[in-house]
């Protein structure tokens, strides 16, 4: 359904927890700034932080919005949680497989991108791998 460069990392959950409540945690401290909706998400957190001194948006997608801990403009510290994955096959999740979409953007513009169609495209986001394995 989706074509190009994933610019996010999906971080699937283990089969035992299909059924069962999986927390949501945020990587670094800083702003939330969407707290909301949106079309192949379901529910998506968006939170601007610095990384190594540059300006970041980070998006959380698939999480079910009634879950949410944070609305927009609050302040959120690293490891805080942030609410908890949406159903597989939700509207929470955007009607997909439960898991997590973890995107991050470079500067403080909010971007939904899932897909780029160029590798260069890519160059407006930072690998997810290399922040978590910090």
């Amino acid at each position: 359904r989706f074509t190009g460069y994933h610019t996010a990392l999906d971080i699937e959950i283990f089969e035992e927890e299909i059924n069962k409540e999986v927390s949501v945690y945020s990587v670094c401290d800083g702003t939330i700034v969407f707290a909301n909706e949106a079309g192949g998400y379901g529910g998506v957190l968006i939170h601007s932080c610095n990384l190594s001194g540059e300006a970041i948006t980070i998006l959380y997608g698939h999480i079910d919005p009634k879950s949410f801990t944070k609305k927009v403009g609050d302040s959120i510290k690293t490891g805080e949680k942030l609410g908890i994955l949406g159903d597989e096959k939700s509207p929470e999740s955007g009607f997909t497989r439960k898991h997590l979409h973890f995107g991050i953007h470079r500067g403080t513009r909010v971007e939904f991108l899932g897909y780029v169609q160029t590798k260069e495209g890519l160059e407006n986001f930072i690998d997810p791998e290399t922040v978590i394995a910090e």
